[in-house]
């Protein structure tokens, strides 16, 4: 599923903001500015749609969007009511203290592990087995000590997991390496580990990136989230994400920062949901790169720990990061040995869990003190907050609050009485859940009626439409081990009807007059394209996107150097290919008609008075569309023949067509001169209401900009079958 809702992100760019992209006029676009926004409701989710602001990710459990942006419109998104806040895409980084220094593993002493009694857990036969970890990270390398359960990459220049800087692999090492007598050992070796890169190769990532492994890691139904990184910048949106994770069942650990005594303890782990981890030494003292404060929560060895290295290497780190990694493993340990608990329940545990340094009971250094295990006896022999030792899952527990049910059916676009009654029509109490995590499972993971009908209404598909489908196919929804596979089916298989497909793609072509009718038979032609589009041709596409915002401000065909010009052509050509299309060029003057091709094209410094008439045919040699291009000004054709154009439109001169069948799509573009509205050649241009345009109306501009018109709508009919969660 990744990239999921970027796909649907670039649809709206193209619709909203492609067009205005590739300039005609002489005017240089603002730049646009990286924003994260976080919505109240669906009508702010659709405001930002509206905006025309670029959407380069929609989460899929957080209400929030990161966008493209110029400057008005932030502005204006700002001052609607239904957006929660606006704030700039903040960079975060990792949190260790220094370079790591490669070792031969023989030469490793792990102090570490004898400081918080691992190896008495390993006794007990705990090791974190079965465990979910998402290590947001740099990613984690294929290191022969790590066994990798799985991953996601949230940057934007690769989609591989793999560890391109190394320090998520040392994390990884910490946490989880195997006892295989090689090596190192990890704390909880049979923990899955996933790969969550949210980090490049310089050790540094977006707050875009973060919120989008948090989304995953919900989505994916993780245990702990380890977050061995940090900014300064308070990030309100990176709260409600952490407060969305922790609320669907999510233990959250993070570094403190590694700037000292006299710096705040960095955000993410600053935040409530959030547990904050300082790092101590040998000696059990604090490290002076220990960022410290109030929110410290626990405390845990970070200074010179060994662990694994890119390349089967391993060396030391020093840092919070290491620290974090600690108690990270040490509630997977937990979570082991109490399964039934709730990650309230097992975070109030680790406090037992723990040996008290420092001032009596909690302080800003080491917090309730230095993880450590067993759980530390009292006088009397009894384990805190036990009896003998027994969890805390004997406890009572307390049910998932109604103010967290209420933002859920917020978030579904439901009242919370209609969310209970779809719960209570299939057989299921919304009270019973002792945490979000167990409803979201039902809800977004298992295949069940209510996950069920949440999709079909996500995606706009009928449940006859379903039945209709399975059948065909003779398979039923037990057939689907999850619902993302079912999703995937649907969205292979299923198809909303041609209304459901103009009525998203309208707007992008009101800017060149197409008709319903000439809508339809190119998505006809999209359709048997697209079908089964791949993630290569959405790459491609995504391509076409950002080549013809960089090819910048096209002006007038004398004022494109040869870069310019070279790169035109170049997109053209790729425009034709991926869409499965040829192009025919003609220069019409007069009666005289002359084929060209796009090189050629590319060379004249201006047309004068001629006409360039392209003509699109699929693959096949089917005819398509039949394009004029002279100036700026549009006017429309209607579908069919010459003959059938309507009454008020002058058409382009033109030498033999070629014959059409009645709904063939047939555009032009002419100038008010060749309108019979005058003949001098640096005339302005009007447009249909008489309003001034300017004179320097660029010929490839157009001719790209309908290409990519074209673009948008493949991406709408792929974007249409989209699920998102």
């Amino acid at each position: 599923m990744k990239k999921l809702f970027l796909k649907q992100s670039v649809c709206a760019l193209l619709l909203a903001g492609l067009i205005s992209q590739i300039p005609i006029g002489n005017a240089y676009a603002e730049e646009e500015q990286q924003m994260v926004v976080v919505y109240e409701n669906e009508q702010g989710e659709k405001a930002i749609q509206d905006s025309g602001a670029a959407v380069e990710e929609q989460y899929g459990h957080l209400s929030a969007a990161a966008i493209s942006a110029d400057t008005e419109t932030i502005d204006e998104l700002k001052k609607d009511p239904d957006i929660k806040y606006v704030e700039p895409d903040s960079k975060i980084r990792i949190a260790d203290n220094g370079e790591s220094q490669p070792s031969q593993a023989a030469a490793l002493e792990q102090w570490n592990l004898a400081s918080i009694h691992a190896p008495m857990a390993w006794e007990d036969g705990l090791t974190g087995n079965g465990v979910k970890i998402a290590i947001m990270d740099s990613g984690i390398y294929p290191h022969d000590d790590l066994e990798i359960a799985g991953g996601f990459s949230a940057v934007d220049y690769t989609t591989s997991y793999e560890d391109d800087e190394g320090h998520g692999t040392h994390i990884a090492g910490i946490i989880g390496a195997k006892h295989d007598g090689q090596g190192i050992d990890g704390i909880a070796p049979d923990a899955d580990l996933y790969a969550v890169k949210v980090l490049d190769q310089n050790g540094e990532g977006y707050l875009s990136d973060l919120l989008e492994g948090i989304d995953w890691a919900i989505a994916q139904n993780m245990d702990i989230i380890n977050l061995s990184m940090g900014t300064a910048d308070k990030s309100d949106a990176l709260e409600d994400a952490v407060d969305k994770a922790y609320r669907a069942g999510i233990l959250l650990v993070a570094a403190s920062g590694n700037e000292g005594a006299g710096h705040p303890v960095d955000y993410p782990a600053a935040y409530e949901p959030v547990i904050a981890v300082s790092a101590t030494d040998e000696n059990n003292d604090i490290t002076s790169f220990s960022s410290v404060g109030d929110e410290v929560e626990f405390a845990a060895p970070g200074a010179d720990i060994p662990s694994t290295l890119p390349g089967s290497d391993y060396g030391m780190m020093s840092g919070t990061s290491q620290a974090t990694s600690h108690v990270t493993a040490m509630l997977a340990i937990l979570k082991q040995q109490f399964p039934a608990d709730t990650n309230a329940q097992l975070r109030q545990l680790l406090q037992q869990y723990s040996m008290d340094l420092g001032q009596e009971g909690r302080d800003g250094l080491y917090g309730y003190g230095m993880i450590q295990y067993p759980a530390p006896e009292s006088d009397d022999g009894i384990v805190p907050g036990g009896t003998e030792g027994n969890s805390s899952q004997d406890d009572v527990k307390e049910n998932v609050p109604t103010e967290d049910l209420q933002a859920l059916a917020d978030e579904v676009g439901m009242t919370l009485e209609e969310l209970e009654d779809l719960f209570a029509a299939n057989g299921l109490d919304l009270y019973s859940y002792q945490n979000m995590g167990e409803i979201y499972h039902v809800m977004y993971q298992d295949v069940n009626q209510v996950s069920v009908y949440l999709l079909l209404e996500k995606i706009g598909l009928k449940r006859e439409e379903l039945d209709r489908l399975l059948a065909a196919d003779s398979v039923t929804l037990a057939d689907f081990a999850s619902l993302e596979e079912l999703a995937d089916y649907v969205s292979v298989t299923g198809s909303k009807d041609f209304d459901a497909f103009w009525e998203e793609a309208s707007s992008a072509f009101q800017e060149i007059g197409m008709s319903e009718e000439e809508g339809r038979n190119l998505y006809d032609h999209l359709e048997s394209v697209l079908g089964s589009v791949s993630d290569d041709t959405i790459a491609g596409i995504e391509s076409l996107r950002d080549r013809a915002k960089g090819i910048g401000d096209l002006g007038s065909l004398d004022d494109l150097e040869d870069g310019q010009r070279s790169e035109l052509v170049s997109l053209w050509h790729d425009f034709l290919a991926l869409f499965q299309l040829k192009a025919k060029f003609h220069l019409i003057e007069g009666d005289k008609e002359t084929e060209v091709t796009a090189e050629e094209l590319s060379r004249l410094a201006d047309i004068g008075e001629q006409t360039l008439r392209v003509e699109l045919y699929d693959t096949k040699d089917g005819f398509l569309l039949d394009l004029s291009f002279d100036g700026r000004q549009l006017e429309h054709v209607s579908a069919g023949s010459p003959e059938e154009a309507k009454p008020d439109v002058v058409p382009a001169q033109k030498g033999e067509e070629p014959e059409r069948d009645a709904g063939e799509i047939k555009l032009t573009y002419k100038t008010a001169e060749s309108a019979g509205q005058g003949s001098e050649k640096n005339q302005a241009h009007q447009d249909p209401e008489g309003q001034r345009l300017p004179d320097t109306a660029s010929l490839i501009g157009n001719l790209v900009t309908a290409g990519l018109t074209l673009t948008a709508a493949g991406f709408i009919l792929y974007a249409r079958n989209r699920y998102t969660k």
